[in-house]
């Protein structure tokens, strides 16, 4: 037996898209940040936006490989993606708390 992993079309297209508007958010969220919402000096929104991409970057980076591998069931990669999608973002926002309070004084 082979190990090589048939792919419709379809699905190419789909995880095309995914990954299309995966790509427009983390842009958007990027843009959102650097707009700075909240008046912040400049290592402040250095910061922010360096903790923003390592988020972006993270949860991609964690859930993305998961998702094409073909060696788990489904049942298995949801509960590891739900898991990096709310274990990654919780890491990141405590860290940002922590240096945004160390930033303070």
């Amino acid at each position: 037996m082979s190990n090589r992993i048939l792919v419709t079309p379809e699905q190419l297209e789909q995880v095309s898209a995914q990954f299309a508007q995966s790509g427009q958010l983390s842009s958007d969220m990027v843009e959102w940040v650097k707009g700075g919402r909240v008046p912040m000096n400049d290592r402040q929104r250095k910061f922010k936006y360096i903790m923003t991409v390592i988020g972006i970057v993270g949860v991609l980076g964690t859930v993305v490989p998961n998702l094409l591998n073909a060696e788990y069931a489904a049942a298995e990669k949801a509960v590891i993606c739900i898991s990096y999608l709310v274990g990654v973002p919780l890491v990141v926002s405590l860290v940002y708390w922590a240096g945004k309070n160390i930033m303070k004084g």
